[in-house]
Protein backbone atom coordinates (compact mmCIF):
# COMPACT_ATOMS: atom_id res chain seq x y z
CA UNK A 1 0.00 0.00 0.00
CA UNK A 2 2.91 2.32 0.87
CA UNK A 3 4.31 1.77 -2.75
CA UNK A 4 1.17 2.35 -4.13
CA UNK A 5 0.70 5.75 -2.32
CA UNK A 6 4.39 6.96 -3.58
CA UNK A 7 3.89 6.19 -7.34
CA UNK A 8 0.02 8.21 -6.95
CA UNK A 9 2.35 10.79 -5.44
CA UNK A 10 4.99 10.71 -8.13
CA UNK A 11 2.11 10.66 -10.73
CA UNK A 12 0.07 14.00 -8.85
CA UNK A 13 3.40 15.41 -9.25
CA UNK A 14 3.83 14.63 -12.63
CA UNK A 15 0.38 15.64 -14.04
CA UNK A 16 0.45 19.52 -11.37
CA UNK A 17 3.53 19.87 -13.09
CA UNK A 18 1.59 19.57 -16.98
CA UNK A 19 -1.48 21.45 -15.27
CA UNK A 20 -2.24 25.24 -15.77
CA UNK A 21 -0.12 26.96 -13.16
CA UNK A 22 -2.52 29.59 -10.52
CA UNK A 23 -0.38 32.28 -11.06
CA UNK A 24 -0.74 32.75 -14.68
CA UNK A 25 -1.80 31.81 -17.87
CA UNK A 26 -1.99 27.95 -18.62
CA UNK A 27 1.01 26.27 -20.41
CA UNK A 28 -0.48 25.66 -23.87
CA UNK A 29 2.70 25.18 -26.09
CA UNK A 30 2.14 24.22 -29.47
CA UNK A 31 3.73 20.94 -30.87
CA UNK A 32 6.69 20.93 -32.36
CA UNK A 33 7.42 19.26 -35.35
CA UNK A 34 9.52 16.77 -33.10
CA UNK A 35 6.39 16.52 -30.60
CA UNK A 36 8.69 17.30 -27.43
CA UNK A 37 7.09 19.89 -25.84
CA UNK A 38 7.28 19.17 -22.04
CA UNK A 39 3.85 18.19 -21.33
CA UNK A 40 3.69 16.14 -24.62
CA UNK A 41 7.12 13.87 -23.70
CA UNK A 42 5.54 13.77 -19.77
CA UNK A 43 2.29 12.13 -21.37
CA UNK A 44 4.40 10.11 -23.55
CA UNK A 45 6.51 9.00 -20.59
CA UNK A 46 3.10 8.01 -18.25
CA UNK A 47 2.01 5.82 -21.45
CA UNK A 48 5.31 4.12 -21.90
CA UNK A 49 5.41 3.56 -17.88
CA UNK A 50 1.68 2.42 -17.93
CA UNK A 51 2.15 0.38 -21.24
CA UNK A 52 5.09 -1.83 -19.26
CA UNK A 53 2.57 -2.47 -16.46
CA UNK A 54 0.09 -3.48 -18.74
CA UNK A 55 2.55 -5.62 -19.92
CA UNK A 56 3.74 -7.23 -16.77
CA UNK A 57 0.19 -8.29 -15.68
CA UNK A 58 -0.96 -9.70 -18.59
CA UNK A 59 2.32 -11.99 -18.37
CA UNK A 60 1.90 -12.64 -14.51
CA UNK A 61 -1.57 -13.79 -15.34
CA UNK A 62 -0.71 -15.91 -18.18
CA UNK A 63 2.38 -17.81 -15.78
CA UNK A 64 -0.27 -18.05 -13.37
CA UNK A 65 -2.76 -20.17 -15.86
CA UNK A 66 -0.17 -21.74 -17.10
CA UNK A 67 1.43 -22.90 -13.49
CA UNK A 68 -2.25 -24.25 -12.67
CA UNK A 69 -2.73 -25.91 -15.89
CA UNK A 70 0.44 -27.66 -15.47
CA UNK A 71 -0.11 -28.53 -11.64
CA UNK A 72 -3.69 -29.73 -12.23
CA UNK A 73 -1.75 -32.28 -15.04
CA UNK A 74 0.73 -33.30 -12.95
CA UNK A 75 -1.98 -34.07 -10.08
CA UNK A 76 -3.87 -35.94 -12.75
CA UNK A 77 -1.00 -37.93 -13.38
CA UNK A 78 0.43 -39.03 -10.06
CA UNK A 79 -2.96 -39.86 -8.75
CA UNK A 80 -3.20 -42.31 -11.95
CA UNK A 81 0.35 -43.34 -11.57
CA UNK A 82 -0.67 -44.43 -7.54
CA UNK A 83 -3.52 -46.05 -8.93
CA UNK A 84 -1.25 -48.27 -10.91
CA UNK A 85 1.29 -49.03 -8.48
CA UNK A 86 -1.54 -50.33 -6.03
CA UNK A 87 -3.23 -52.46 -8.94
CA UNK A 88 0.37 -53.61 -9.60
CA UNK A 89 0.71 -54.54 -5.94
CA UNK A 90 -2.37 -56.24 -6.08
CA UNK A 91 -1.13 -58.13 -8.97
CA UNK A 92 1.99 -59.35 -7.50
CA UNK A 93 -0.05 -60.16 -4.19
CA UNK A 94 -2.48 -62.28 -6.54
CA UNK A 95 0.79 -63.93 -8.32
CA UNK A 96 1.83 -64.97 -5.27
CA UNK A 97 -1.31 -66.39 -4.16
CA UNK A 98 -1.05 -68.46 -7.29
CA UNK A 99 2.58 -69.73 -6.68
CA UNK A 100 1.71 -71.22 -3.06
CA UNK A 101 -1.63 -72.86 -4.36
CA UNK A 102 0.54 -74.48 -7.44
CA UNK A 103 3.30 -75.88 -5.66
CA UNK A 104 0.77 -77.02 -2.70
CA UNK A 105 -1.17 -78.62 -5.94
CA UNK A 106 2.40 -80.10 -7.13
CA UNK A 107 3.03 -81.52 -3.65
CA UNK A 108 -0.88 -83.26 -3.62
CA UNK A 109 -0.20 -84.40 -6.97
CA UNK A 110 3.52 -86.48 -5.77
CA UNK A 111 1.53 -88.13 -3.02
CA UNK A 112 -2.03 -88.92 -5.05
CA UNK A 113 0.58 -90.64 -7.68
CA UNK A 114 1.99 -92.52 -4.93
CA UNK A 115 -1.10 -93.48 -3.30
CA UNK A 116 -2.53 -94.71 -6.69
CA UNK A 117 0.10 -96.69 -7.76
CA UNK A 118 0.09 -98.46 -3.93
CA UNK A 119 -3.60 -98.91 -4.01
CA UNK A 120 -3.48 -100.65 -7.63
CA UNK A 121 -1.31 -103.34 -6.76
CA UNK A 122 -3.33 -104.28 -3.66
CA UNK A 123 -1.20 -102.04 -1.58
CA UNK A 124 2.13 -103.57 -2.51
CA UNK A 125 5.55 -101.73 -4.37
CA UNK A 126 6.56 -104.33 -7.05
CA UNK A 127 9.62 -103.74 -8.07
CA UNK A 128 13.03 -105.94 -9.13
CA UNK A 129 12.37 -109.51 -7.39
CA UNK A 130 10.13 -108.03 -4.99
CA UNK A 131 7.28 -108.20 -8.34
CA UNK A 132 9.03 -111.87 -9.51
CA UNK A 133 8.80 -113.42 -6.00
CA UNK A 134 5.19 -112.66 -5.39
CA UNK A 135 3.75 -113.81 -8.97
CA UNK A 136 2.25 -117.08 -9.57
CA UNK A 137 2.98 -117.06 -13.28
CA UNK A 138 5.14 -114.93 -16.09
CA UNK A 139 1.82 -113.79 -17.62
CA UNK A 140 1.17 -112.25 -14.08
CA UNK A 141 4.29 -110.82 -13.56
CA UNK A 142 4.44 -109.34 -17.48
CA UNK A 143 0.95 -107.56 -16.48
CA UNK A 144 2.02 -106.71 -13.33
CA UNK A 145 5.23 -104.88 -15.19
CA UNK A 146 2.85 -103.20 -18.27
CA UNK A 147 0.48 -102.06 -15.11
CA UNK A 148 3.71 -100.55 -13.42
CA UNK A 149 5.12 -99.01 -16.67
CA UNK A 150 1.32 -97.01 -17.36
CA UNK A 151 1.28 -95.68 -13.99
CA UNK A 152 4.62 -94.68 -13.75
CA UNK A 153 3.96 -92.77 -17.17
CA UNK A 154 0.52 -91.20 -15.92
CA UNK A 155 2.73 -90.47 -12.75
CA UNK A 156 5.29 -88.45 -15.40
CA UNK A 157 2.08 -86.91 -16.41
CA UNK A 158 0.38 -85.44 -13.58
CA UNK A 159 4.49 -84.25 -12.31
CA UNK A 160 4.82 -82.47 -15.73
CA UNK A 161 1.64 -80.72 -15.62
CA UNK A 162 1.96 -79.29 -12.23
CA UNK A 163 5.44 -79.20 -12.71
CA UNK A 164 4.67 -76.47 -15.24
CA UNK A 165 2.20 -74.17 -13.50
CA UNK A 166 4.45 -74.11 -11.09
CA UNK A 167 7.01 -73.04 -12.88
CA UNK A 168 4.39 -70.31 -14.64
CA UNK A 169 3.46 -69.22 -11.48
CA UNK A 170 7.40 -68.54 -10.43
CA UNK A 171 7.52 -66.98 -13.56
CA UNK A 172 4.17 -64.47 -13.37
CA UNK A 173 5.34 -63.72 -9.91
CA UNK A 174 8.39 -62.32 -10.98
CA UNK A 175 6.87 -60.62 -14.14
CA UNK A 176 4.57 -58.59 -11.03
CA UNK A 177 7.43 -57.87 -9.42
CA UNK A 178 8.95 -56.32 -11.50
CA UNK A 179 6.05 -54.39 -12.55
CA UNK A 180 5.38 -53.33 -9.19
CA UNK A 181 8.71 -51.92 -9.04
CA UNK A 182 8.29 -50.14 -11.65
CA UNK A 183 4.84 -48.82 -10.90
CA UNK A 184 6.26 -47.56 -7.45
CA UNK A 185 9.12 -45.61 -9.26
CA UNK A 186 6.65 -43.90 -11.30
CA UNK A 187 4.42 -42.95 -8.92
CA UNK A 188 7.48 -41.87 -6.87
CA UNK A 189 8.48 -39.53 -10.02
CA UNK A 190 5.40 -38.38 -10.50
CA UNK A 191 4.40 -37.12 -6.77
CA UNK A 192 7.70 -35.10 -7.04
CA UNK A 193 6.55 -33.58 -10.00
CA UNK A 194 3.42 -33.25 -8.61
CA UNK A 195 5.21 -31.60 -5.68
CA UNK A 196 7.11 -29.17 -7.99
CA UNK A 197 4.49 -27.62 -10.05
CA UNK A 198 2.39 -27.45 -6.96
CA UNK A 199 5.38 -25.08 -5.68
CA UNK A 200 5.62 -23.15 -9.31
CA UNK A 201 2.06 -22.78 -9.04
CA UNK A 202 2.10 -21.15 -5.84
CA UNK A 203 4.87 -18.78 -6.76
CA UNK A 204 3.25 -17.85 -9.44
CA UNK A 205 -0.32 -17.23 -6.68
CA UNK A 206 2.19 -14.95 -5.11
CA UNK A 207 3.52 -13.35 -8.30
CA UNK A 208 0.09 -12.59 -9.39
CA UNK A 209 -0.91 -11.24 -6.09
CA UNK A 210 2.21 -8.53 -6.36
CA UNK A 211 1.00 -8.19 -9.83
CA UNK A 212 -2.64 -7.23 -8.99
CA UNK A 213 -1.04 -4.85 -6.41
CA UNK A 214 1.02 -3.16 -9.24
CA UNK A 215 -2.40 -3.56 -11.36
CA UNK A 216 -4.15 -1.14 -8.65
CA UNK A 217 -0.95 1.32 -9.55
CA UNK A 218 -1.36 1.00 -13.52
CA UNK A 219 -5.03 2.38 -12.94
CA UNK A 220 -4.05 4.84 -10.81
CA UNK A 221 -1.75 5.70 -13.80
CA UNK A 222 -4.01 5.48 -15.90
CA UNK A 223 -6.21 7.57 -14.23
CA UNK A 224 -2.89 10.44 -14.22
CA UNK A 225 -2.23 9.61 -18.07
CA UNK A 226 -5.60 10.45 -19.02
CA UNK A 227 -5.61 13.74 -17.00
CA UNK A 228 -2.10 14.46 -18.37
CA UNK A 229 -3.76 14.17 -21.90
CA UNK A 230 -6.06 16.47 -20.83
CA UNK A 231 -3.45 19.11 -19.66
CA UNK A 232 -1.89 18.98 -23.46
CA UNK A 233 -3.14 21.38 -25.46
CA UNK A 234 -5.69 21.44 -28.31
CA UNK A 235 -3.32 21.04 -31.07
CA UNK A 236 -1.31 18.29 -29.44
CA UNK A 237 -4.39 16.47 -28.52
CA UNK A 238 -5.11 16.73 -32.39
CA UNK A 239 -1.50 15.29 -33.40
CA UNK A 240 -2.13 12.47 -31.08
CA UNK A 241 -5.51 11.84 -32.22
CA UNK A 242 -4.73 11.53 -36.11
CA UNK A 243 -4.46 7.53 -37.52
CA UNK A 244 -1.79 8.48 -39.56
CA UNK A 245 -1.97 7.78 -43.79
CA UNK A 246 -4.83 5.79 -44.97
CA UNK A 247 -3.26 2.21 -46.32
CA UNK A 248 -4.52 -0.70 -48.19
CA UNK A 249 -3.34 -4.27 -48.04
CA UNK A 250 -5.45 -5.57 -50.88
CA UNK A 251 -2.14 -6.68 -52.77
CA UNK A 252 -0.71 -8.58 -50.08
CA UNK A 253 -0.94 -12.27 -50.04
CA UNK A 254 -0.79 -15.16 -47.17
CA UNK A 255 -1.25 -15.23 -44.03
CA UNK A 256 1.18 -12.02 -43.20
CA UNK A 257 -1.10 -10.23 -45.77
CA UNK A 258 -4.20 -11.26 -43.92
CA UNK A 259 -2.61 -10.04 -40.51
CA UNK A 260 -2.01 -6.72 -42.04
CA UNK A 261 -5.54 -6.13 -43.22
CA UNK A 262 -7.20 -7.01 -39.99
CA UNK A 263 -5.09 -5.08 -38.35
CA UNK A 264 -5.54 -1.93 -40.71
CA UNK A 265 -9.43 -2.35 -40.65
CA UNK A 266 -8.80 -1.66 -37.01
CA UNK A 267 -7.29 1.85 -37.57
CA UNK A 268 -9.18 4.22 -35.79
CA UNK A 269 -10.23 2.15 -32.49
CA UNK A 270 -9.74 3.16 -29.04
CA UNK A 271 -6.79 1.90 -27.60
CA UNK A 272 -7.48 0.16 -23.71
CA UNK A 273 -5.08 -1.80 -21.50
CA UNK A 274 -5.60 -5.37 -21.42
CA UNK A 275 -8.45 -5.61 -24.63
CA UNK A 276 -7.98 -7.98 -27.33
CA UNK A 277 -11.17 -6.63 -29.58
CA UNK A 278 -13.40 -6.53 -30.96
CA UNK A 279 -14.43 -2.62 -29.95
CA UNK A 280 -10.66 -1.99 -28.51
CA UNK A 281 -7.11 -3.05 -28.35
CA UNK A 282 -3.91 -2.85 -26.73
CA UNK A 283 -0.66 -3.25 -28.49
CA UNK A 284 0.18 -7.07 -28.16
CA UNK A 285 -3.77 -7.68 -28.05
CA UNK A 286 -3.65 -5.97 -31.92
CA UNK A 287 -1.16 -8.44 -32.95
CA UNK A 288 -2.40 -12.04 -30.91
CA UNK A 289 -6.22 -10.82 -32.74
CA UNK A 290 -5.02 -9.61 -36.21
CA UNK A 291 -2.76 -13.23 -36.74
CA UNK A 292 -5.45 -15.17 -34.78
CA UNK A 293 -8.06 -14.21 -37.67
CA UNK A 294 -5.79 -15.83 -40.00
CA UNK A 295 -4.83 -18.93 -37.81
CA UNK A 296 -1.52 -18.45 -36.44
CA UNK A 297 -1.33 -18.78 -32.74
CA UNK A 298 0.92 -15.99 -31.18
CA UNK A 299 1.29 -15.39 -27.63
CA UNK A 300 -0.76 -12.43 -25.68
CA UNK A 301 2.43 -10.00 -24.66
CA UNK A 302 4.78 -8.70 -25.98
CA UNK A 303 7.39 -10.26 -24.06
CA UNK A 304 6.44 -14.18 -25.29
CA UNK A 305 5.51 -12.39 -28.96
CA UNK A 306 9.32 -11.57 -29.12
CA UNK A 307 10.06 -14.85 -29.01
CA UNK A 308 8.26 -15.90 -32.29
CA UNK A 309 9.09 -16.67 -35.77
CA UNK A 310 12.75 -15.71 -36.70
CA UNK A 311 14.40 -12.54 -36.51
CA UNK A 312 14.64 -9.98 -39.56
CA UNK A 313 17.10 -7.16 -40.13
CA UNK A 314 15.68 -3.58 -40.53
CA UNK A 315 15.89 -3.10 -43.88
CA UNK A 316 14.58 -6.60 -44.90
CA UNK A 317 11.24 -5.82 -43.72
CA UNK A 318 8.15 -7.24 -45.12
CA UNK A 319 4.17 -6.78 -44.62
CA UNK A 320 3.39 -8.60 -41.32
CA UNK A 321 6.32 -8.29 -39.39
CA UNK A 322 6.77 -7.62 -35.67
CA UNK A 323 8.14 -4.75 -34.43
CA UNK A 324 8.99 -4.60 -30.96
CA UNK A 325 9.94 -1.00 -29.09
CA UNK A 326 11.30 0.23 -25.72
CA UNK A 327 13.22 -2.22 -22.93
CA UNK A 328 11.56 -5.54 -22.36
CA UNK A 329 10.09 -5.11 -24.82
CA UNK A 330 7.01 -3.59 -23.96
CA UNK A 331 5.42 -2.08 -27.40
CA UNK A 332 4.83 -4.02 -30.55
CA UNK A 333 3.35 -2.58 -34.42
CA UNK A 334 2.84 -4.51 -37.38
CA UNK A 335 5.06 -3.72 -40.47
CA UNK A 336 2.67 -2.32 -43.83
CA UNK A 337 5.50 -1.51 -45.79
CA UNK A 338 8.99 -0.37 -45.65
CA UNK A 339 8.05 2.63 -43.88
CA UNK A 340 4.85 2.39 -42.05
CA UNK A 341 3.47 -0.02 -39.59
CA UNK A 342 0.07 -0.12 -37.61
CA UNK A 343 -0.05 -0.23 -33.99
CA UNK A 344 -2.46 0.14 -30.76
CA UNK A 345 0.02 3.43 -29.73
CA UNK A 346 -1.25 3.59 -25.83
CA UNK A 347 -4.19 5.44 -23.79
CA UNK A 348 -5.94 8.14 -25.44
CA UNK A 349 -4.79 7.54 -28.73
CA UNK A 350 -6.44 5.78 -31.54
CA UNK A 351 -5.24 2.59 -33.30
CA UNK A 352 -3.17 4.31 -35.97
CA UNK A 353 -0.72 4.11 -38.89
CA UNK A 354 2.92 5.79 -38.33
CA UNK A 355 6.26 6.12 -39.86
CA UNK A 356 7.70 3.05 -37.97
CA UNK A 357 10.97 4.44 -36.84
CA UNK A 358 9.32 7.01 -35.34
CA UNK A 359 7.37 4.79 -32.98
CA UNK A 360 9.57 4.58 -30.47
CA UNK A 361 13.86 2.66 -30.18
CA UNK A 362 13.58 -0.63 -31.97
CA UNK A 363 14.47 -3.39 -30.28
CA UNK A 364 13.64 -6.59 -32.32
CA UNK A 365 12.11 -7.62 -35.50
CA UNK A 366 10.38 -10.94 -35.65
CA UNK A 367 8.82 -12.31 -38.52
CA UNK A 368 5.88 -14.70 -37.95
CA UNK A 369 4.54 -16.09 -40.63
CA UNK A 370 4.96 -15.61 -45.01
Amino acid sequence: MVRILAVLFVMWTLFLAAAPSSGGSPLRQQPSDTGTSPALLRYRELSRAAERANQDVLAAQQRLTDSQAARDRASGAADLAAARAAQAAEAETSARTTLIDARAEEDVQRLLADEVVAASLGGLRLDGWAALLSSESQEEFLAAGMLMDLLAAEQDKMLDKVSAAVAQAEKALRDAESARRAADEASVAAIERRAATVEFATAAQQAMDETYRRKQTLDAVAMVVARSLAALSEGERRVLGQTGPVMSADGLTGSAGGAVRYALAQVGKPYVWGAVGPHSFDCSGLVQSAYRSVGVAVPRVTYDQVHVGVPVARDQVRPGDLVFYYSGPSHVAVVVDSTWSVHAATSGEPIKVSRTDHIGPITAIRRVAG
